[in-house]
């Protein structure tokens, strides 16, 4: 069966409505050649695709299964990566940049560092999720990050699954009292009660194309 990648068609033509044309390259895997090409190498900002080199730079230094301290308690690293490449969170790609040796900085150091080793010469982070317009690309080059992506197992994995499932602690608040910190202030503190846990299961926000092609 023949294997394409199409990395560009939902992510560059829909990141400004400033672009008149989309940038779109459609390559074939098992010739290593191009199959449709347009506008390919201009440099557009390449949004929550981010996130499979922030994926990388984890792996490169954590094992998938080793666990981490967070501030809400410990977390293993196959967690914040389905939440990562599953739901495309946000929040999960900042925590692993923070707990990342030497910080966010540093973290956003070794994705540009990998970029250049990758031999990307106009691809460029500023922040490990994409929210920012600094995180720039081309589709030629895209091509080379999912290349590069596929090739650990963890992020082939993860990231072709239908969905995630999330446990949920329901909480409900018992009681409300008012403490005095001091004579002049005065806070609220709240005595909370779990009711129940659930699984609650969302998606992947590429689902449709999981759906509609095979092998992806």
């Amino acid at each position: 069966m023949k294997k394409i990648l199409l990395p560009i068609l939902f992510s560059l033509s829909a990141v400004s409505a400033a672009f008149a044309k989309p940038s779109t390259l459609v390559y074939n895997l098992n010739t290593n050649s191009v199959e449709q090409s347009e506008n390919a190498n201009e440099i557009r900002p390449m949004a929550s695709i981010t996130k499979l080199m922030t994926a990388m730079v984890i792996l490169d230094f954590h094992s998938v299964d080793q666990v981490i301290c967070t501030k809400s308690g410990p977390v293993q690293i196959r967690n914040l990566l389905e939440r990562l490449l599953i739901r495309s969170d946000n929040s999960a790609a900042e925590t692993l940049s923070r707990l990342y040796p030497g910080g966010r900085t540093e973290f956003i150091r070794k994705m540009n560092q990998k970029a250049d080793q990758l031999g990307l010469n106009y691809t460029r982070f500023e922040d490990p999720s994409g929210i920012g317009a600094g995180n720039i690309t081309t589709a030629t080059e895209l091509v080379e990050i999912v290349r590069a992506a596929s090739k650990f197992p963890a992020i082939r994995d993860i990231a072709s699954r239908p969905e995630i499932n999330l446990p949920v602690r329901i909480i409900r608040v018992v009681k409300t009292k008012v403490v005095k910190t001091n004579k002049h202030n005065k806070k609220k503190q709240y005595v909370n009660r779990t009711v129940r846990e659930t699984v609650v299961a969302l998606p992947n926000t590429n689902h449709d194309i999981l759906y509609e092609f095979s092998e992806v």
